[in-house]
């Protein structure tokens, strides 16, 4: 009777580790989205900054990801992410004035 209390509760401990390892998983993925959505909207939001500071048609800039900088092809317009995040966190009349 014993062997048999020992064998059940391993099974318990097994399936209760499983079902939280399984959630930790689903968790991740949702964290990994949100960082990638928020990325993506900061993106929009510096692309649309760029649009209104230099008079530039949004459709034409494009973002390299591997580079990590902003382009507007045919011409010789080209900033890294850091600087245009660095003149976005300055620009408080941009944000009084676009931003609502």
């Amino acid at each position: 009777m014993n062997f048999y209390l020992r064998k059940i509760h391993w099974i318990v401990i097994v399936i209760l580790f499983s079902l939280t390892a399984a959630c930790k998983k689903e968790e991740n993925v949702d964290t990994k989205l949100e960082i990638e959505s928020t990325k993506k909207i900061e993106l929009e939001k510096l692309m649309t900054y760029i649009s209104i500071s230099f008079d530039i048609d949004r459709d034409k800039i494009h973002y390299n990801e591997t580079s990590a900088e902003f382009s507007v092809p045919n011409t010789v317009f080209k900033m890294s992410l850091e600087t245009i995040e660095s003149a976005y966190k300055s620009a408080n009349e941009y944000k009084l004035n676009h931003e609502k």
